[in-house]
């Protein structure tokens, strides 16, 4: 059998510059909370309502190259004058003298884009305007890996307005020193610490059912922080920053899956300035502990997105496997303590005419996964196998076959 793989490289050329333009043509309804209005739609682009800002958005994304040190922004904003003939369902008082507009960029697997959603609504001279078009512009920002900044593009009330964005790598309580702070480029000597605030989910991802979400404030979720030393209202050298941090390798129920859908890094966003920030409930430890917790359970992996094996959905997996070929697979159980049972689990999937079959074995244990042959309407199948087996080193060779 040959096997014939296809390389896609999307090449993306910039000017300094690039126009958007749309235009405007009688009304469309949506849907705003639980009732249903009539707004100008827009050709060729979707106009929707931001429930968490309470405001109308379209959202345009063009795709760009990797460059890091690349930042965009919103001008020439153009307008023009609604018709007053159209009936829509607005009242002017909710509506800026100048739009709203939010500049970020995106990955999704290799391909970059930037993304601008601007409220296509505003009020000029007690009339209707809607916006229709912008410039996007590309700025070259000269930025040190060791700094970490990134300052949001953003106008009026998008929170935070700027900031400092870091990464964490693994989930846990996290401690950001002073100088860490420093190193930011944050001006620690000026900042009310009472006002330091940290946004993110980090390597959290939504839930893929939509009632599931509700209440949570995507992207820019406060976290609740703990701080130590700066009770006196400065932030010295031995003061530092304790709050729950998610990484990107999150084991996710929804999607199966321990990597992240959507980014490739866990990112947090620190900021001061205005209201205080939410801080955390401290209480006071128990003098005597009934059952003390002396050990917990900690899952190791290895999952790669290499192979869509049916060339649909959401469904990556890893190494493949042709021709009775075989894989071995180390992990170091570091801590382990004496005599613990190791839980295994194989995850796999196969396309192909006639059955198919996986051995799994770790050191004298061994199982099979059996999948099935592909029929008319199935592209693929996929099972998975677990077992419990206690081994007697900590360097764990597990081989696939």
């Amino acid at each position: 059998m040959r096997l014939l793989t296809l390389f896609f490289l999307p090449v993306c050329l910039w000017s300094q510059q690039i126009d958007v333009q749309w235009n405007w043509q009688g009304t469309e309804k949506i849907h705003v909370g639980d009732l249903l209005k009539r707004v100008p739609k827009a050709i060729g682009h979707t106009v929707f309502y931001e429930e968490e800002h309470q405001r109308f958005a379209i959202s345009i994304s063009k795709q760009l190259g990797d460059n890091p040190n690349i930042q965009y922004s919103v001008e020439n904003v153009q307008t023009q004058e609604f018709q007053s003939d159209l009936e829509v369902d607005f009242d002017l008082d909710q509506f800026a003298a100048r739009p709203h507009t939010m500049v970020y960029k995106t990955k999704g697997r290799d391909v970059h884009q930037v993304v601008v959603q601007i409220e296509p609504f505003i009020v000029k001279n007690n009339k209707l305007h809607a916006v229709s078009g912008f410039t996007i512009v590309r700025h070259a920002v000269k930025q040190l890996v060791a700094q970490r900044v990134q300052h949001l593009t953003s106008i009026n009330s998008m929170p935070p307005q700027s900031g400092y964005r870091f990464e964490v790598n693994q989930t846990g309580i996290h401690k950001i020193t002073a100088a860490f702070l420093r190193d930011l480029g944050m001006p620690i000597s000026t900042i009310n610490p009472e006002t330091l605030k940290i946004f993110g989910r980090g390597g959290k991802m939504l839930s893929l059912i939509n009632s599931e979400n509700e209440g949570v404030n995507y992207g820019f979720s406060e976290n609740h922080l703990h701080l130590v030393g700066m009770d006196d209202g400065s932030i010295d050298d031995e003061d530092y920053i304790l709050f729950y941090a998610y990484g990107s390798t999150e084991w996710n129920d929804d999607s199966q899956t321990a990597v992240n859908l959507y980014h490739d890094q866990a990112h947090y966003i620190i900021s001061y300035g205005g209201e205080n920030g939410l801080r955390v409930n401290v209480q006071q430890s128990s003098a005597i502990i009934d059952n003390p917790q002396t050990s917990a359970s900690v899952s190791l992996h290895t999952e790669e997105d290499l192979v869509n094996i049916a060339q649909m959905g959401r469904k990556w997996l890893g190494d493949s496997f042709l021709h009775n070929s075989s894989k071995n697979y180390s992990f170091q159980l570091t801590n382990r303590k004496a005599a613990t049972a190791i839980d295994i689990k194989l995850a796999a999937a196969a396309s192909a005419t006639g059955g198919s079959y996986f051995d799994l074995n770790v050191e004298n244990a061994s199982m099979s996964l059996n999948l099935a042959a592909t029929q008319t309407l199935t592209r693929a199948s996929e099972g998975t196998i677990s077992f419990s087996t206690t081994t007697a080193s900590n360097e764990l060779d597990v081989q696939l076959r």
